[in-house]
């Protein structure tokens, strides 16, 4: 009797240690080593979460009323990742709780009872979980009682209460796992059992993390839909903390009555179940094989002869897959990778399947793209992680002695059998999934884009690695040097809505779909070549540094090993030739474009010569004075067609293209005021169109307008300004370094000419109401030209306009109508009752001014208000005529 407790003992610290499979460990591994790292970094997230939730709270003027909801989130999410990491640390000890073949093969023979193994099996794992919750909770477990007790709970009470609320949650996710795993061995047969154990563990997990990732926000779902808590145990268990700590509501007290109920479900099931399995188990492990052969066995062999032609990649394929269908350490981490990308690829869906303003999944859209790049990254990095842990260590001493290819065709074999063991199953679902739903070119190219990033995948994570997969022991502590691939991952998982809103940008058009694909096939040759360049050296057997082993020196046909191993071949076609290729491809591109435009949108109006430059002028109409159009920044003057329109019914009405828009010819830097109104004054001579004049201008243009009047005053006989800007403003605008401004408009020019700017113009879907579809796309296309694009920076500073526009003095006596958009543009203008004081006040130095506001957005009068510009524009021509109109009284 006395002889039991020590035994105990002794069987409880062994499988301590082997929650941790000490097979796949290299000889020099140091397991509590480990289990400490693994514990520091959760113990790190508690510091991190302490500091971020709990001084606001110790810190806030707020009353405590005032932080019920917030305090309520708070609770669901530190006690989600109770249950998170109970749970995966209940996964990860999936065969640690439940007989094996080992414990019959060692203890049964030995006169011990069943009941003290299974006893000492379950608190080592117990044990285990306990560390995991006590390291999550290190420092919140202190420290957030301080901030959630009620001031009529001692706060002794209140921590004690947080405490028992955390273990009664690990507790029952221990207790969940372990009663599926013991039930399912129960009622299945047993080889059934084990081949859908790995299924069970994959579920398992992706709930774990689906609950953690993707659970709604507390406060707002219990006020709102009650019934919703009921399906998410740290929903339950948040109701049964507030039993603790008060602040009792009656749906917090529904939420801990099933915490309650649930937790006694679960322990209850654990137990029987448990018992069952270890009364019936051991019996059934030593007659029934793990996993016996597939009686198809042509299947795989034809399989991996369609992947890899040559016999000794097939060899290498065929023992990659086998050993991972047959260990069920290799499937329990690769359904812990599964299970993780699976919850988050969960959590992307979740925009699809809520209410709401959701995509539509027959369309392109953000959730089923990240998705694709989750699962393709969980499924190589996942495949890629079990390839260092061996099923048994000493099995590879026949790999160590019989090398019969040289180390660099064992790499190659290996790569391949990662791209057909975890890239082409993803490649090919991804296939099946986006060319079903989706329009067969949208589906193709998120295909198309896949490819190449799974190479990316493919060889990054293959880099420095020197080995036959699950014939390397693992050594700890080279967990270390792999921080950066876990920080990849990080970065990924952050930014994998940018990466897919990048390829559904991609895939809209095939220009950018060319571009997208040559980038990312560059990046992956480059990424290859640089993984191939660490692969120098002999294989590598084991984790720790080398030990001294002999291989037998075979000689014959089956050894090449001796032979001196040649450079790995040049690929033909190196990362630079794809830069070449794509500035080719784009200036090809750009100068087709160009033709294209020529034949979609036939030049509108007449191009004139005004001294080795051509400017675009359309008239329509007759009378006098005309009307001239003056556009504003960085747009065509076709924006004015449907005013142009209105007006030319009673007089000449013209709009022009600057220097560089629509359809005129490009000038040099700099193009400010007093140049583009020597231009217009140059090309209305050219085209016949004589004085006297009424200028009307938007926006910039009409620091343009007010220079022309002010060189040409005796020609200009009214002025229509919408939305004018104002020196007194522009005057403050000196956020540029003008030494750069030509620099910049040559990268803009040298964009342009290899179709850059091209690719990032979208085809509208709709017009302004004024306008028809085809004159929309019109100006769209215009303004999206490289010309165009270069030509905006050559028309700044703003303020040398504004100062070139006050210089040309004040309108005196000329007819003059301000027009004023009564509400800020879609970038609020927090200047916007400054800005409309400046418009009166311009419309002041008229003798004839008159400031009108108008029912719009700012600089959008001339499409949503075209008709408060005609008429302001008929009003100054009337006046013209000597006819009083209502505008100008």
């Amino acid at each position: 009797m006395d002889s039991q407790p020590s035994q105990f003992r002794i069987l409880y610290r062994g499988f301590l240690t082997r929650t941790i499979d000490l097979d796949v460990l290299s000889q020099h591994g140091d397991v509590a080593n480990a289990i400490a790292r693994f514990a520091g970094l959760l113990a790190a997230f508690s510091l991190m979460v302490f500091l971020v939730i709990v001084p606001r709270y110790l810190t806030t003027p707020l009353p405590p009323s005032a932080l019920v909801y917030a305090r309520w989130n708070d609770e669901e999410f530190l006690l989600s990742a109770t249950i998170a990491v109970a749970g995966l640390l209940a996964v990860l000890s999936w065969n640690a709780f439940l007989p094996e073949r080992k414990d019959w093969i060692v203890l049964g023979a030995l006169p011990l009872s069943w009941r003290m193994i299974a006893l000492a099996k379950t608190v080592a794992v117990v044990t285990t979980i306990g560390i995991g919750v006590g390291a999550v909770n290190a420092f919140t477990g202190p420290g957030f009682p301080l901030a959630i007790a009620e001031p009529h709970v001692p706060l002794p009470v209140a921590a004690f209460g947080w405490w028992v609320t955390n273990a009664a949650a690990a507790l029952f996710i221990f207790c969940a796992v372990a009663a599926v795993q013991a039930i399912a061995s129960q009622l299945l047969p047993w080889r059934a059992f084990l081949r859908i154990s790995s299924v069970l563990q994959l579920a398992a997990l992706a709930a774990v993390l689906w609950w953690f990732f993707a659970s709604p926000a507390f406060a707002a779902t219990i006020l709102h839909s009650a019934g919703k808590g009921a399906l998410l145990p740290s929903y339950w268990f948040t109701g049964l903390l507030h039993v603790f700590i008060g602040g009792r509501t009656p749906a917090l007290d529904h939420l801990a009555y099933i915490a309650v109920r649930n937790l006694g479900l679960a322990v209850t099931a654990a137990l029987i179940g448990g018992a069952l399995a270890w009364r019936r188990n051991p019996r059934r492990i030593v007659e029934s094989p793990e996993i016996a052969p597939s009686r198809r066995r042509l299947l795989l062999p034809a399989f991996a002869r369609l992947f890899c032609p040559k016999a000794f990649e097939r060899a290498i394929f065929l023992f990659t897959v086998r050993t991972m269908a047959r260990s069920r350490q290799h499937r329990l981490l690769l359904a812990i990778y599964g299970g993780a990308g699976l919850a988050l690829a969960l959590t992307f869906l979740r925009a699809l399947l809520s209410g709401g303003d959701r995509p539509r999944f027959d369309v392109p859209n953000l959730p089923f793209l990240t998705v694709g790049w989750l699962v393709l990254f969980a499924a190589v990095i996942g495949t890629r992680a079990i390839f260092v842990l061996p099923q048994d260590a000493a099995a590879n001493w026949i790999f160590r002695v019989t090398e019969i290819e040289t180390p660099r065709v064992y790499f190659t074999a290996v790569r391949r059998a990662l791209i057909v063991t975890a890239a082409v199953p993803v490649w090919l679902a991804a296939a099946g999934f986006y060319l079903s739903v989706w329009r067969p070119a949208d589906g193709a190219g998120a295909l198309l884009l896949l490819i190449p990033a799974g190479m990316i995948f493919i060889y990054g994570s293959l880099r420095e690695f020197r080995k036959v997969p699950f014939t390397c022991s693992w050594f700890p502590r080279n967990a270390q040097g792999r921080m950066k691939a876990v920080v990849w991952g990080l970065v990924l998982v952050m930014f994998a809505s940018i990466v897919s809103g990048i390829e559904m940008w991609g895939i809209s058009r095939l220009a950018r779909l060319v571009v997208l694909l040559t980038i990312l096939t560059a990046i992956a040759l480059r990424t290859r070549s640089r993984t191939i360049e660490t692969e120098q050296g002999d294989l590598q057997f084991e984790g720790a540094p080398d030990l001294d082993f002999q291989t037998l020196e075979l000689t014959g046909e089956i050894s090449r090993r001796a032979e001196p191993e040649a450079a790995p071949p040049r690929l033909p076609v190196r990362p630079w030739h794809f830069a070449i290729a794509l500035l080719a491809a784009g200036l090809i591109y750009e100068n087709a474009s160009q033709a294209r435009d020529r034949a979609r949108f036939p030049e509108v109006g007449t191009s004139w010569d005004i001294g080795g430059r051509k400017l675009n002028l359309a008239c329509d109409g007759r009378g006098s004075p005309a009307v001239i159009f003056e556009a504003d920044s960085g747009t065509t003057g076709y924006t004015w067609a449907p005013i142009q329109r209105e007006v030319a019914r009673f007089t000449r009405a013209c709009w022009y293209d600057r220097a560089g828009y629509g359809w005129s010819d490009p000038a040099p830097f700099p193009r400010h005021s007093d140049r583009i109104a020597r231009d217009l004054h140059a090309l209305l001579q050219k085209g016949g169109i004589a004085p006297p004049y009424v200028l009307v201008s938007a926006g910039m243009g009409t620091f343009h307008a007010r220079v022309f009047r002010g060189y040409y005053p005796d020609e200009v006989r009214g002025l229509v300004l919408a939305d004018p800007m104002n020196e007194d403003m522009t005057i403050n605008i000196h956020n540029h370094i003008e030494f750069f401004r030509p620099f910049v408009i040559g990268l803009f020019e040298t964009i342009g000419a290899f179709g850059g700017s091209r690719l990032f113009h979208d085809e509208p879907d709709g017009a302004p109401p004024a306008y028809s579809l085809q004159e929309w796309k019109t100006i769209t296309n215009l303004d999206a030209q490289p010309k165009s694009i270069a030509t905006q920076p050559k028309e700044k500073p703003i303020w040398i306009n504004g100062e070139l526009a006050r210089a040309a003095g004040k309108i005196a006596s000329t007819p003059l109508v301000v027009l004023s958009a009564d509400r800020p543009g879609p970038f609020a203008d927090e200047d916007h009752e400054l800005t409309l004081r400046l418009n009166r006040r311009l419309a002041e130095q008229s003798g004839k001014g008159v400031w009108l506001s108008v029912d719009a957005r700012q600089n959008r009068i001339r499409f949503e208000k075209p008709e408060a510009i005609v008429s302001a524009i008929a009003g100054v021509w009337r006046s013209n005529q000597g006819i009083p109109t209502a505008a100008l009284k």
